[in-house]
Formats: C-alpha cells, structure tokens, sequence
C-alpha cells in the first residue's frame, strides 16, 4: 500500500512542480503543468525567447508576445518613413503598405537607372 501511494496512486494530493501553489491529484497534475499552470514556460512567437505564461499574459503586450523589440522596416533604405518598429507590429506594417513600399522601391530603382544613364552618355 505504501508503494502504491508513494508513487501509483493518480489521486493521492500533490503540489504543482512549477511552484504555482496549486495543489493536484497527482493524475491530473499533468495537464496543469503542461497547458494551464500560470508557472509555465511559453515561447514568444515574435524573438522565440522562452517566459513565463503569466509574464506574456499580464505584461504590456497582452496580444501574444512579450518581445517588444524595435527592428528596423526592410523598407528604410528606400525611405520608408517608419523607420524603427516594434517586431510584433512589423508583419502588419509591411501589408498595410505594401502598396507604398513598392512605390518606393521604384522610385529609388528609376533613380539608379537615370544615375546609369547619365554615366552612360558621359562616357559616350
């Protein structure tokens, strides 16, 4: 019986392992460690760096990710205007203007071609 309750028993009482406090029968102790102990550790799906679930959940950037992280827009070298953004915003930046971006990037691509063209005829 003892070795029954030391280690078989699923519903003998025991503390999370994570350190939340809760108190568990062993067999379901499990679950909550996995996918509901505040304690647990999480990946932010924007710099991939582990924290706690309770960090991302309660720090400033509740919508999923706690890295807030500036980068810089791929764009800033044809003068996108936004220059530094955060990471998480970045995705929704480059589809709210792509249509800018493009128009940027060919504008800055004319400019090569007329820098060419110059070189060209003073060479000729």
């Amino acid at each position: 019986m003892a070795q029954h309750l030391n280690k078989d028993c699923g519903r003998v009482i025991e503390h999370c392992k994570l350190g939340c406090g809760i108190e568990l029968p062993r067999d379901e102790l499990e679950m909550h460690v996995n996918d509901e102990c505040v304690q647990r550790m999480i990946s932010c799906e924007y710099c991939k760096r582990n924290f706690k679930w309770f960090v991302v959940r309660t720090g400033p950037t509740l919508e999923g990710g706690v890295c807030r992280k500036k980068v810089e827009c791929p764009f800033i070298k044809y003068n996108c205007e936004v220059g530094l953004i955060k990471r998480k915003e970045l995705n929704q930046h480059l589809e709210e203007k792509r249509t800018e971006h493009t128009e940027l990037k060919l504008s800055a691509m004319e400019e090569i071609v007329m820098q060419q063209s110059e070189m060209i005829n003073k060479q000729n």
